[in-house]
């Protein structure tokens, strides 16, 4: 191989990363919103004097129109295209997070929590329709494994890096940080020029005669309902966690940063597996991240409880 054609190979095999470091980027965004302000929770609850259940709700108003927006954006993106799609996605969210900011009470917070949410979910739909969109086969399979792995660091780093942070400064912080990382990030990836390349044809009114297919299937619906299921038992512990270990428990804000880490663990490791292929013989890879999670989930919850003045 000559050495022009050598640098046209590695030219190609650069391109073919956009995408996948586009889609990482993004989600890393959509998921800021989610769990960067987890460690603040008691303290928003202080700042409004407002119960706890009430600062906990404002999570579930993010899921909620995070939900909603990959339902409606799997199919309006085909009319939008790539770029659009992440325009609004990313307004939305650094506009909820200025809303968040500014809020003079805990409904206004939550109305903003809940134009995040909705940018956000824009976000992480766009995410796998340009994974599913850049790539085939088995290396379709191997560009979602690096994106379940990327995906569990952000659970894992943004509550202890939120708890870092308002050790020193107010829980509007962490929205300043979204804000900031959510207008960079878009600059980036609006400037590497990925776009979709299989919406020919295809028309809005088509996505929802399938969604109507879908529904019909009895085998389909069991599993949304299973798969709803462990996000509302996920969401729970997301909303509930930071009052059981930091006021219940009466460890510090970065203390539980650090046990979200070690639940997080098990998902990441369980995702690089899968990515690299060296696989336990006879367990699938979303089996190993299944029992790797829960594995650290119920180390951390032991450390928790049997040293509940843990502090670092």
């Amino acid at each position: 191989m000559t050495s022009s054609q050598s640098n046209t190979v590695q030219v190609r095999n650069l391109r073919a990363y956009r995408p996948l470091l586009a889609a990482i980027s993004i989600l890393i965004v959509a998921q800021l919103g989610i769990s960067l302000y987890l460690s603040a929770l008691p303290q928003i609850a202080s700042f409004y004097a407002t119960s706890e259940s009430a600062v906990a709700a404002t999570l579930y108003a993010y899921l909620s129109l995070y939900g909603l927006a990959q339902i409606l954006f799997a199919i309006f993106y085909v009319k939008l295209g790539f770029k659009k799609s992440i325009s609004i996605g990313f307004i939305l969210f650094c506009l909820g997070a200025i809303a968040v900011i500014f809020s003079p009470d805990l409904r206004f917070f939550t109305l903003s929590r809940s134009i995040q949410g909705f940018g956000g979910g824009i976000l992480s739909v766009m995410v796998r329709i340009l994974i599913k969109d850049q790539y085939q086969d088995d290396e379709l399979n191997i560009a979602f494994s690096y994106l379940e792995m990327f995906a569990a660091i952000t659970p894992a780093f943004a509550p202890f890096l939120g708890a870092v942070c308002i050790q020193h400064y107010s829980w509007k912080l962490l929205f300043i940080l979204m804000l900031v990382i959510g207008a960079c990030v878009f600059f980036s990836v609006y400037h590497l020029n990925v776009e979709l390349t299989k919406v020919a044809g295809m028309r809005v009114s088509k996505g929802f005669k399938d969604y109507a297919l879908i529904v019909k299937s009895k085998r389909y619906v069991l599993r949304l309902l299973a798969k709803l299921l462990i996000y509302a038992t996920v969401l729970i512990y997301l909303s509930g966690a930071p009052f059981l270990f930091i006021t219940g428990f009466g460890i510090s804000a970065k203390a539980y940063g650090y046990l979200m880490i070690l639940a997080a663990g098990g998902t990441f490791l369980g995702s690089s597996l899968s990515a690299r292929r060296s696989a336990f013989r006879g367990v699938k890879p979303g089996q190993r991240v299944t029992f790797l999670a829960a594995a650290s989930m119920l180390t951390a919850y032991l450390i928790a409880t049997h040293f509940n003045t843990l502090s670092f």
